[in-house]
């Protein structure tokens, strides 16, 4: 008998797990373009630049239970980007793929030589939480294309055994931005100069609200439907014995 509570219980929980779509689970965001700008950068006495640089971003949550360790992993990858350069009165532009890492982009030939921007950024982010977690470490950087972890700690509650606690992490994206700008000819270097742009403020927000799964809901389900298939069960043996010694 024993036995058999035991082996209804496994079965029911593992087609639970296997049909349940988890609250603490939400579907990875579609990618989307978070946009920085940089306008009028003087760079050295000749030059003056503006940027419009774009990263491409997705949040993809892990599942998060009651008291354990949660993340939200956020990937950046380089989109279209486009940089204006005026020299002597005339403004020059081309577009490029910005990147996250450093990129030399060729954009007029002058009658010194050609002009070139080599802009090197990486992408930065200092998430906040809300609800009952906490965040460790509290600063993240991608210095190349891909994916990291924000990773946090959640609370443990009564309330978050039975009932989803969600958990909102908000991690606003900045670009850390260096420009050198210069003239080169025949393969070498007329001059240039560089300038350390620092901070841009991208355009959105990612924002993502992970659930706790309810463990305690969920095993006061099955044990309930186990019961309940095992009362049936036993209901049905004893409609059988009772149908049979009726016929005798």
């Amino acid at each position: 008998m024993k036995h058999g509570v035991v082996r209804d219980f496994l079965v029911v929980s593992a087609i639970g797990l296997l049909s349940l779509r988890f609250p603490g689970v939400s579907s990875a965001s579609s990618p989307f373009v978070i946009t920085f700008k940089a306008v009028n950068v003087a760079v050295g006495p000749v030059f003056s630049v503006s940027l419009d640089l774009g990263v491409s971003a997705w949040a993809s949550p892990s599942l998060l239970f009651p008291g354990g360790s949660g993340s939200l992993d956020v990937g950046v990858t380089g989109d279209v980007g486009n940089v204006s350069v005026t020299y002597l009165g005339n403004t020059y532009a081309k577009e490029f793929v910005t990147p996250i890492g450093s990129v030399k982009v060729p954009v007029v030939d002058v009658v010194l030589g050609s002009i070139y921007v080599n802009v090197t950024g990486r992408v930065q982010s200092a998430p906040e939480l809300s609800g009952a977690a906490v965040l460790s470490p509290t600063t993240y950087s991608w210095v190349s294309e891909g994916a990291q972890s924000i990773s946090f700690a959640h609370r443990i509650s009564v309330y978050s055994l039975f009932f989803p606690d969600v958990v909102t992490v908000v991690a606003p994206l900045e670009y850390i931005l260096t420009v050198v700008v210069g003239i080169e000819a025949l393969g070498s270097t007329v001059f240039e100069y560089s300038v350390n742009v620092g901070s841009l403020e991208g355009s959105r927000t990612i924002i993502q609200g992970i659930s706790t799964f309810p463990v305690g809901t969920f095993i006061v389900l099955v044990a309930i439907v186990v019961v309940a298939v095992r009362y049936w069960r036993i209901r049905r043996k004893r409609a059988k014995a009772a149908a049979k010694t009726q016929t005798k």
